[in-house]
């Protein structure tokens, strides 16, 4: 997205007219939950979620926009492949997280981000700005 602004502008005026990313989280744990929205948080993204089946991921999808998603493939026992089906059919960026490996992943995904639990804070930063496009916001 390309945001053209009138040469008087201001940096926080551009910032300020930029649409915050609205990232989907699909996971069961808790803290996971909570680590992973810290995380997007500090990215400058709308957490939507966290939603701990495929039902209430796929209820949020329904209820709004979603820019991109993180998700559990294993969310209380029910595999999430049908969000990530919705979300590739509606071309939004995702990536997996697993403690099984990637051989758990249909062919249909099998060139998404994998990222095997447990992970560290690093390894989620650079996985969400390679798939999700999402950078650390730089400080004036």
């Amino acid at each position: 997205m390309r945001l053209l602004l009138p040469t008087h502008a201001t940096s926080e005026t551009a910032m300020s007219q930029r649409r915050q990313q609205r990232i989907l989280i699909a996971e069961d744990e808790a803290v996971t939950s909570l680590r992973i929205a810290s995380i997007l948080e500090r990215l400058g993204c709308a957490v939507v979620g966290p939603a701990g089946s495929p039902g209430e991921a796929l209820s949020y999808l329904e209820g709004g926009e979603v820019d991109g998603a993180v998700l559990d493939v294993n969310l209380n026992g029910q595999p999430v492949y049908a969000v990530a089906d919705r979300l590739a059919i509606r071309n939004v960026p995702f990536l997996f997280l697993t403690a099984y490996g990637a051989e758990v992943i249909p062919p249909a995904h099998a060139d998404r981000c994998v990222l095997q639990k447990p992970f560290s804070t690093s390894d989620l930063t650079r996985a969400l700005a390679d798939e999700l496009g999402l950078e650390p916001r730089r400080v004036a």
